[in-house]
């Protein structure tokens, strides 16, 4: 692993962190609880939290330094980066709609997906201007 690697996976990290915290604890907690979704927002298990951040850090970092799109700036991540999001919604997002009986399905399907949406054109734009990592 390199200084720019390092430095790209890093900046991943802390988005990753900062877009978390804002969108689910200080803008829609409430929302959260009143779906139904997160049962565990009063007592949270915090490593796997952290340990979540941790993977997806990786997985973005390691998918973006190897794949073509890092040589089409902005737009390559955006594709690399919303390529990903499809699948975390297709695996949390609908996923959770399936197995948990949820109060409101357009509210969750909007506030979810705005995260997900959100958080990989924030990643998106961090991975296009951060150093050319390789790793």
């Amino acid at each position: 692993m390199n200084r720019k690697f390092l430095i790209t996976w890093v900046g991943v990290f802390v988005l990753t962190a900062a877009t978390s915290i804002i969108w689910h604890v200080a803008l829609f907690e409430q929302r959260y609880l009143e779906l139904g979704v997160f049962t565990r927002m009063a007592d949270p298990i915090y490593a796997f939290g952290f340990l979540a951040w941790i993977m997806e850090a990786t997985a973005i970092t390691l998918l973006y330094v190897h794949s073509k799109w890092a040589d089409h700036g902005l737009w390559g991540a955006l594709k690399l980066s919303w390529c990903v999001s499809l699948y975390a919604a297709a695996s949390a997002l609908v996923g959770t709609a399936a197995k948990v009986e949820i109060s409101d399905l357009t509210g969750w399907f909007l506030i979810a997906g705005g995260f997900i949406f959100l958080h990989a054109t924030v990643l998106a734009a961090w991975l296009a201007f951060s150093p050319r990592a390789k790793a």
